[in-house]
């Protein structure tokens, strides 16, 4: 039989939504794969439909194609299985669920047949696609097709054995860790390399490395697997550095220390003991502290301070003895550490105190820890030496072990009207004026030369200053005029040529009609955008200053989601408009489709989000007051706001979605809301906003109620109530302006659907709501609600239709089951009976924008059963429903005990808060 040219070898473990586009991907390469290749399918014991597609692929193609089973025992054996099985003269170990230009193995073989004395494999680029559309950040070493020598270019490190093609006779003795089920890649290309400190790369062909959005991939789940923790150094890392130590080459720390900028950066992981993270610990920093100091400072991955943090690790208090400073330039033993000419200023909030007195908030990039290193800020011929604090969402940590606090600073200082503003860093032989960034709420945004209004003074931003002058009507318009001109060159040709760059070197002959159509049409968007935006941003601020001269009243707009209301802002809307002291025009602002749009007319004015009309209502606007705190929600200018932001002169209300619950400060903390008033509804919520880091002070926080609870009813309907929230792993589609999403065919695979339909369809619960003349309904969460369609509705259950009505969905329910959801509040202030669902807590909380709460537990806190499994939950329930959906003493008692009122006063207290706002400016 003739031999193949080139043997691929997939391992199959319950891959079925992809392996036959896999499949279809090799068999169409242009070598003519069919009659020149060999295909081995492993099938590791996959349990879904996989066994069947491979096993008809190899019926249809019994020349080429060979099914092979084996029991799970792990991706390392399944390709141990195929090399041997395997005949061909060349080798490619691929991913059942990835993709292969055309010309993958044509350039590959090509190349290895030019360069056989010098390589023993060739590496092609790989790019992301599926969930994400990327280029991989080690493409950078494919600038042409050549030869890397090791020993010469050993930071060129390769990660992945799926985009390189090996000879036969280079890998006979090579084998897989079997002991690896992560990295066990990078360790069988490391084995390879060594035999000549070089491989090969070329530019031509694509891996194309499927991301996907469910998270079950190896890479996507690794967080989740003992064996990236436990097994990945003693049998990955610590083998290549043993092997590598007897050549020239620090090939293998380089590629350690890539993997370890990931690792370095961890917060927190969810499966090890305590013991075992410690262990895990050390076992990282024993192998950082292993590699010379030359792969660690050059290292191109590390962050500055992961760098110094591995170095304190090994050198102890010794390490800044080896810390020299010449100029700007710190050394550490000969090598740079960074150029402090580098760094620069960020400043988040620039406020005004009384009289010139302001505060500046913000942080520097760089290191703040280094000795004779010092950090001011300038003001005309007046120095301030900052000191620095930690902010958590900037914090470097490493499990625990925090090695950067941020670099954050708040400083106090008087402001002439005539003033200068700047940065500086200072060495024993040096001071450089350091660049100033500036957020959004400093007013000024992104752009470089841009100024705001602060009552009797003008602030202008530069490059490098911020310039204080007393106001004039001249200087104004003079500086309007210089806004207006960079808004003309700030428009986005230079991205839609970007864009057409990178066009012209994507393969996308692979991807899928929709993903060709967005790539291909991306540069001429943006191209159409700049056309239309930058007319558009002249009428509007031109326009503002216009209809400002005529505005008599201060304006509040209000708003709950885009496409739908019933939430706290209109319970606020409608209690506005009962009173007639209301001392602003209020506006509740609703997506022009939705249903709710006309509805809301008979409580007050209804402002469509769509339109210029609500884009002028919000410049213009004294209070922005929402139930939602997501920008795309409440700021229409969101993807243009360095064009507009100097003109924001509102203060933003959050009334809140639900009752917090989980430590929310990563998400809601100052820093990245700026919230003014901020609505909770019990004491420990209220509470948790000082102990976690939000950084509001408490002049920020209400504790009032939410204003839809003066709404409320009881009024039991024999209803069923099923309302689980979201998981951010699921959320692959962004949303659109008035927030609506995509459908996602993955998403019917996800376990999070399969465990809610078997549970509205399980018999048991059906048969319960029978007996007792009772009907479900399932409120799929709004971020999930293109995907109702995915669920198998009943003679009992129905799936609602969003958008919601969800006074009455609690008003008419007898019983709730959710998990993580705040509408657990909303059936709890009524005292009915609550069922918590969290089959997936251990798993939950990875990657939310939320952290577990340190307030608040379900199990000691929670007004109901906390079930971690199907079955107990489904006995639960049923109890609960025979008990005629009765609420236990102790829960009442909790109920009780949580929430601050118990009364129809709740949006008094929020209006009153808003009304005073005004008062203390």
């Amino acid at each position: 039989m003739k031999q193949p040219v080139v043997s691929t070898i997939i391992p199959v473990y319950n891959i079925e939504k992809y392996l036959s586009e896999a499949i279809e991907s090799v068999l169409s390469q242009s070598i003519d794969f069919v009659n020149n290749g060999e295909l081995i399918l492993v099938d590791d014991g996959s349990t879904d439909g996989s066994a069947k597609i491979a096993k008809e692929y190899a019926k249809k193609y019994p020349r080429t194609i060979q099914y092979v089973y084996q029991k799970n025992a792990g991706v390392s054996k399944a390709r141990n299985q195929g090399f041997k099985k395997s005949r061909g003269t060349y080798v490619h170990f691929f991913d059942g669920d990835d993709l292969l230009s055309k010309n993958f193995y044509q350039e590959a073989i090509k190349f290895l047949e030019n360069n056989s004395s010098e390589v023993d494999f060739v590496a092609a680029k790989l790019m992301f696609f599926d969930e994400i559309i990327d280029s991989h950040p080690l493409n950078y070493k494919f600038t042409k097709d050549r030869v890397i020598d090791l020993t010469k270019e050993p930071n060129a490190s390769i990660m992945h054995v799926i985009s390189c093609v090996f000879r036969r006779d280079a890998i006979v003795n090579v084998v897989f860790n079997e002991k690896l089920r992560i990295a066990e890649d990078v360790t069988y290309i490391s084995d390879v390399a060594i035999q000549k400190c070089a491989y090969g790369v070329i530019t031509r062909p694509t891996y194309y490395y499927r991301k996907r959005g469910d998270g079950t991939s190896a890479i996507g789940g690794r967080g989740k697997n003992k064996s990236n923790y436990l097994d990945v150094v003693t049998y990955a890392y610590n083998h290549m550095l043993t092997i590598w130590a007897a050549t020239n080459s620090l090939a293998a720390e380089y590629t350690i220390l890539y993997d370890l900028s990931y690792r370095l950066d961890q917060k927190e992981q969810s499966i090890l003991t305590n013991e075992e993270e410690q262990a895990y610990k050390q076992d990282i920093i024993n192998v950082a502290t292993a590699c010379s100091d030359e792969a660690i400072i050059t290292n191109a991955h590390l962050t500055l301070h992961q760098k110094l943090y591995i170095l304190d690790k090994k050198y102890g208090k010794a390490a800044k003895s080896h810390i020299t400073i010449d100029g700007t330039k710190v050394y550490f033993d000969g090598f740079m550490l960074t150029d402090l000419s580098n760094s620069l200023a960020h400043i988040d909030f620039l406020t005004h105190e009384k009289s010139s007195t302001y505060t500046v908030e913000g942080f520097v990039g760089g290191p703040i820890s280094i000795p004779g290193v010092e950090w001011y800020i300038h003001v005309n011929s007046k120095q301030y030496r900052l000191s620095f604090i930690s902010r958590a969402q900037r914090q470097q940590e490493f499990l625990g072990d925090i090695y950067y606090g941020g670099g954050a600073f708040v400083q106090r200082l008087e402001i002439p009207y005539n003033a200068t503003l700047s940065f500086t860093v200072k060495t024993e032989t040096a001071e450089v004026t350091l660049p100033i960034e500036t957020g959004p709420f400093t007013k000024f945004g992104a752009l470089k030369l841009t100024y705001r209004r602060d009552n009797d003074r003008l602030f202008k931003r530069m490059t490098k200053t911020i310039q204080s002058s007393p106001y004039s009507k001249t200087r104004h318009v003079a500086l309007e005029l210089r806004m207006l001109v960079q808004i003309l060159l700030n428009w986005r040709l230079n991205t839609a040529k970007t864009r057409f760059k990178q066009l012209l070197t994507r393969n996308l002959h692979q991807l899928s009609l929709k993903a060709k159509l967005v790539e291909i049409l991306k540069p001429g968007f943006f191209s159409v955008e700049a056309v239309i935006m930058i007319p558009r941003a002249f009428i509007l601020r031109i326009g503002y200053y216009v209809v400002k001269k005529y505005k008599k009243r201060p304006i509040w707009l209000i708003s709950d989601r885009g496409t739908a209301a019933g939430d706290n802002g209109e319970a606020l809307f409608k209690y506005i408009a009962s009173r007639n002291d209301c001392p602003a025009d209020v506006y509740f602002v609703i997506s022009k489709n939705a249903k709710d749009f006309e509805r809301l007319k008979q409580y007050g004015k209804v402002i469509p989000q769509e339109g210029l009309r609500y884009k002028m209502k919000f410049l213009l606007a004294d209070k922005i007051i929402a139930s939602q705190a997501d920008v795309e929600t409440t700021n229409p200018f969101i993807r243009q706001l360095d064009h507009y932001v100097n003109l924001f002169n509102f203060d933003f209300v959050f009334l809140q979605h639900g009752i917090i619950r989980h430590n929310l400060s990563s998400w809601l903390n100052r820093y990245n809301k700026d919230i003014r008033l901020f609505i909770t509804s019990a004491q420990k919520e209220y509470d948790s906003l000082f102990k976690n880091p939000y950084y509001y002070p408490k002049s920020h926080v209400l504790l009032s109620g939410l204003p839809r609870y003066d709404y409320l009813e009881n009024r039991p309907a024999k209803k069923l109530i099923l309302a689980p929230t979201y998981r951010k792993n699921l959320v692959k589609q962004k949303t659109d302006r008035i927030g609506r999403r995509d459908y996602d065919p993955t998403f019917k695979k996800s376990f999070y659907r399969e465990f809610y339909n078997n549970l509205m369809n399980d018999s048991r619960i059906i048969a319960a709501l029978k007996e007792s003349n009772m009907t479900g309904e399932f409120y799929l969460h709004p971020v999930f609600s293109a995907q109702r369609q995915d669920f198998d509705e009943n003679e009992r259950f129905t799936m609602m239709q969003f958008p919601y009505d969800y006074k009455t969905a609690f008003s008419e329910g007898e019983m709730l089951i959710s998990d993580h959801s705040s509408v657990v509040f909303d059936f709890a202030y009524l005292k009915k009976p609550v069922a918590y669902a969290h089959f997936d807590v251990d798993t939950f909380f990875d990657g939310h924008s939320y952290d577990k709460s340190n307030f608040f537990s379900d199990e000691d806190d929670g007004f109901g059963g906390v079930y971690y499994d199907y079955e107990t939950l489904v006995k639960g329930v049923v109890a609960t429903i025979k008990d005629n959906c009765a609420m236990a003493e102790k829960y009442k008692e909790r109920v009780d005990n949580f929430f601050y009122k118990v009364d129809k006063n709740n949006s008094k207290r929020v209006y009153d808060a808003i009304i005073k706002l005004d008062a203390n400016r």
